[in-house]
């Protein structure tokens, strides 16, 4: 079959792939990349933050900005990016695989093991770097190969040009991605030690490309080391502590290990491939393990503080993408060993001998469609779901054309990642943080019929300032969020995974119905909450557990609660909330409440189904919290709907 053949059907099993795990948008970084190349459509170079090291990495929401001006503001976008990073991965690992083992069928086999790979599983369907590090890493390493083996010197001049080009590209992609650095470097000097300075001469090439960035920069900011300044701002993020020296090597074993059901295979051929590569598969193959090595000993060990040795990458598989493709091409070598071995080739034999087919071999095709299906059937990554998508977009289509909503910045966004042509039908007022009170956002709701918040949204950046300790005390709540029930109705409540995160309130009537308010000692909650105020320490018992008899008149409510409490630690605690009908779940929901050292107060948003008998509820105390001040609770229910 011709190159074009193949690339073609690797690219359409890529789409569907990555369709087929498609997930609900997410509320994280994803939507930080997708959001700010929303802005850039909206408000051009203005929309670029000072501080934010998200906006540096252009090849990540670059993909997102130009699939929004081909298309539009909504899922395409969204889910484009990962989509085209897991093409072109998947044509690279084809390439490589070929080269690496000799055969086409090899190609396929590591094409395929890179797009199942459980490394992907988090970042297979949302715009993150974690993918896109992985896949440019590649195309680095293939260039540099390319470069190694070049004999024209018009070839190299291309391929040096390309491989420091890349560099920089892998460095703009997240910091991190300069780790492919010293893994050219280690290869060269093993293998091509006489075509070094070809690879200096990249250098150059990535650091005329650097300082073009730095100008730009400079152009922006007045600071021509805005890259370095912005990339600060992560540091001394949660997940970095200090951890000993003798552990850093070892830290993201149990992540390749239990990453998902298919992970110990991946981790065992690898182990078997290994060897293989090195021994029996030439210089290319001792360049993959170097690479895989090199890669993995540097997301382990390297350091973001020397004196405490804090490492830079927190303890997370998906910081490990990088890995995907060699991984995928030494797992592939580990198969490869295990297949050409003289006892499977025996086993084999003897297998086709029982079913009456002596010497019979099935097509490559059918192997790779099975092998695909085998994936998929064992594969723990989730299933393709739309989630709260469709609820928000019928919402926003329930409402009349022009209705005006109040809501922050980053609602509005998700609105129109939803549905854009249902949000450009709603006329937003949407500053960028309305949490706390002010007489402009005051009045600017006072002025509207509807109002949403996202919860996880709408909190970043107060929550990111308690985890610092910059915020002891929480200023005055903005009214809305402080006694909503005084001028809005509660009308509906979607969740995302267990987190009833979005919330839609519409303008109180005079006809609206009453709503219910409860404290810590209605009837409602007997036996459930203690008498407030109160306090835990670390002295008392971890975890509590109640079972809650949901009165028949709560059932099928919107329910808003209130807690105020205070910890020296922002996530003391966590609530989950099952609800049952006869031992069966009906829903389960996780609320994480945000303190502050000096006392504030947070709220959550639920629906309770209609055919709930009980609620099992567990609180968990956080191993960092030593205690939490409790001083009042509060409920308003509501009926829902217009």
């Amino acid at each position: 079959m011709k190159d074009r053949y193949h690339y073609l059907l690797l690219a359409l099993l890529a789409i569907l792939v990555g369709v087929l795990f498609l997930q609900e948008p997410g509320f994280g970084d994803d939507f930080t990349y997708w959001s700010f190349a929303f802005d850039l459509h909206e408000r051009g170079l203005s929309a670029w933050q000072k501080r934010s090291f998200h906006d540096l990495r252009w090849p990540v929401w670059g993909v997102c900005w130009v699939l929004q001006g081909l298309f539009d503001f909504g899922r395409v976008a969204y889910y484009g990016e990962p989509i085209l990073y897991l093409i072109v991965g998947s044509l690279i690992s084809f390439v490589m695989g070929r080269k690496l083992l000799g055969a086409a069928a090899a190609g396929w086999a590591c094409a395929i093991a890179f797009l199942f790979h459980p490394l992907l599983d988090s970042v297979s369907y949302r715009p993150m770097p974690d993918l896109s590090e992985g896949v440019l890493g590649a195309g680095v390493m293939l260039a540099w190969w390319a470069l190694m083996k070049a004999e024209l010197p018009a070839r190299r001049v291309v391929f040096t040009v390309l491989v420091g080009i890349g560099v920089f590209v892998c460095e703009s992609n997240r910091l991190t991605g300069v780790f492919i650095v010293p893994v050219l470097v280690v290869n060269t000097l093993l293998f091509f030690r006489t075509r070094f300075l070809w690879l200096v001469a990249a250098g150059v090439v990535a650091v005329v490309c650097y300082a073009g960035e730095m100008w730009f920069y400079h152009g922006l900011f007045g600071d021509w080391w805005h890259n370095l300044h912005a990339n600060l701002g992560g540091k001394g993020n949660k997940g970095t502590e200090a951890i000993a020296l003798w552990r850093m090597p070892l830290r993201f074993l149990d992540s390749m290990w239990n990453g998902n059901l298919l992970a110990p295979f991946y981790c065992l051929l690898a182990v078997i491939g290994i060897p293989a590569a090195w021994r029996r598969h030439g210089t290319f193959g001792r360049v993959v393990v170097v690479w895989f090595a090199g890669l993995y000993l540097t997301y382990s060990c390297a350091p973001q503080d020397l004196a405490t040795w804090r490492p830079l990458i927190r303890d997370a598989d998906r910081f490990l993408c990088g890995l995907a493709i060699p991984f995928a091409l030494l797992a592939a070598a580990g198969l490869w060993a295990l297949a050409s071995s003289r006892a499977m080739t025996a086993a084999f034999a003897w297998l086709l001998q029982k079913i009456g087919r002596p010497g019979a071999c099935p097509p490559p095709w059918v192997v790779g469609a099975v092998a695909v299906l085998l994936l998929w059937a064992l594969t723990s990554r989730e299933r393709f779901t739309r989630g709260f998508v469709p609820e928000f977009s019928a919402y926003m289509r329930s409402l009349p054309e022009g209705t005006k909503v109040f809501t922050h910045e980053s609602m509005r966004a998700l609105a129109f990642l939803c549905d854009e042509s249902g949000a450009r039908r709603l006329r937003f007022i949407a500053p960028n943080r309305i949490l706390q009170r002010n007489a402009q956002n005051e009045a600017d709701a006072a002025q509207c019929e509807e109002f949403w918040y996202a919860r996880k949204l709408m909190w970043m950046s107060t929550r990111k300032q308690i985890e610092r300790a910059n915020l002891p005390k929480q200023p005055q709540l903005a009214s809305f969020f402080d006694t909503p029930e005084r001028d809005w109705v509660l009308n509906q409540v979607l969740t995302k995974g267990d987190a009833p995160d979005m919330a839609f309130f519409h303008r109180r009537t005079t006809s609206s119905p009453p709503p219910e308010i409860l404290a810590a000692s209605s009837p409602d909650f007997t036996n459930l909450l203690p008498a407030l105020p109160a306090q835990w320490t670390r002295q008392l018992k971890t975890s509590l557990n109640a079972n809650w008899p949901v009165p028949v008149t709560l059932r099928g409510k919107l329910l808003r609660f209130e807690i105020e409490a205070a910890s020296s630690h922002a996530e003391a605690l966590t609530v989950r909330l099952r609800f049952q009908r006869g031992g069966t779940l009906i829903s389960e929901y996780l609320l994480k409440p945000y303190l502050h050292a000096e006392g504030g107060k947070d709220f959550f948003v639920l629906p309770i189904p209609p055919d709930v008998e009980m609620c099992v509820i567990q609180l968990r105390f956080a191993r960092q919290a030593q205690s939490v001040n409790f001083t009042s609770f509060r409920a308003i229910v509501e009926s829902g709907g217009k």
